[in-house]
């Protein structure tokens, strides 16, 4: 295994294109949703932050956002950019809280302004309730698919080969996983695990099912069935990200069908 480094010495500046597919399903909806992203990567130097992360041209199902309530989130969402992060741990730790915090204030007393109404209510509670805290924040933000697969980065040259993981799903939340660091080369590494934490997945699912005045879950034999796959590209014995893909299924009899695909590319 090489020599571990600082992780800053081996991540330089880079322009990504993110592609992300997700399907949900249940006996209740089907939800799908495509979106596509630029992301800008800075190395920063004899700042108070290690690296900048910035997102542009943001786009779902191939056009701009339009429709009231996912523009409401888009909003809210892009508010928090750019981030900025220094790595503690080899991991990266936010480090513009307060900044975030002023444009997310800046950005919620426009949308009140400009909507009302219960849905509007939801999505804004829902979005605050990330931000009330630095260290909720930091979680929340380490959770994305994109920062997530930095930090799988980050931890390429870690001396253990397990590694304790998290991958948000949309209403349900945090997943719990344990990968397995496999293929270590000088050009690529990956990250799999086939089985997630079913406790705490069966505990937040049944907890988003109530929420919602869904029917119980009945079936008590019924097993979760997961999987989930990350296969990084890197330029020679490095940290810097030619190509990423990631793949997270998990499927719960008729009760939850999800699917996800996030594909990362530098075009640089």
């Amino acid at each position: 295994m090489p020599i571990k480094l600082n992780g800053t010495h081996l991540i330089n500046s880079n322009y990504f294109e993110v592609k992300n597919e997700i399907i949900i399903k249940s006996a209740e909806f089907i939800t799908k949703a495509k979106s596509t992203y630029d992301i800008v990567l800075k190395k920063k130097q004899n700042e108070a932050h290690s690296i900048e992360i910035n997102r542009l041209k943001f786009r779902v199902n191939n056009g701009e956002v339009e429709n009231k309530f996912p523009l409401v989130s888009h909003l809210y969402f892009q508010s928090i950019f750019p981030l900025q992060f220094t790595i503690v741990k080899d991991e990266l730790k936010l480090s513009n809280y307060k900044e975030i915090q002023n444009r997310i204030t800046k950005i919620d007393n426009i949308i009140l302004d400009q909507y009302k109404g219960q849905g509007i209510h939801y999505i804004r509670t829902a979005f605050l309730k990330q931000f009330e805290k630095e260290e909720i924040a930091n979680q929340f933000i380490n959770s994305l698919g994109f920062i997530s697969v930095i930090n799988l980065t980050l931890k390429r040259y870690a001396k253990s080969d397990n590694l304790d993981f998290k991958w948000r799903l949309p209403s349900i939340d945090f997943t719990y996983w344990k990968l397995k660091m496999k293929d270590n080369t000088n050009d690529s590494i990956s990250y799999s695990a086939n089985q997630v934490d079913e406790n705490e997945f069966l505990k937040a699912l049944n907890e988003y099912r109530s929420q919602n005045k869904y029917d119980s879950i009945e079936d008590k034999e019924l097993k979760v069935e997961s999987d989930f796959l990350t296969t990084i590209q890197y330029e020679n014995n490095s940290m810097n990200i030619v190509e990423a893909n990631t793949s997270c299924k998990i499927k719960f009899g008729k009760y939850f069908d999800y699917e996800e695909k996030n594909f990362i590319k530098s075009i640089l």
